[in-house]
């Protein structure tokens, strides 16, 4: 497997690969920003044997998740639900501190 990383940033290597697909001994994979690669490709012959996949960034919880990590997640919701309770009490606290002064 060869990656091609940034592959905007030279288009007519995106032209290229075609080449290296027909080859046939290598499977390709090009990363890049499309919105880079549609201004760089006006007369660059892309092939006919790529396939796109729109990507997107990941949060936290799923960056856990792929990094096989199925405590932290848990654990932080956990810590933050106790945190959001904890803040209910003393509000409750605070309101019947200020009734009894009434």
């Amino acid at each position: 497997m060869i990656i091609f990383d940034e592959v905007q940033l030279l288009p007519k290597a995106r032209q290229a690969i075609k080449y290296l697909v027909a080859d046939g001994r290598y499977k390709y994979i090009e990363t890049g920003s499309l919105l880079s690669i549609k201004k760089n490709t006006k007369d660059i012959l892309i092939p006919s044997e790529e396939h796109k996949i729109s990507m997107y960034p990941m949060d936290f919880e799923e960056f856990l998740w792929a990094v096989g990590d199925e405590i932290t997640a848990d654990t932080i919701k956990l810590l933050l639900k106790s945190k959001k309770l904890e803040v209910k009490k003393v509000k409750i606290q605070m309101k019947l501190k200020k009734k009894k002064k009434e």
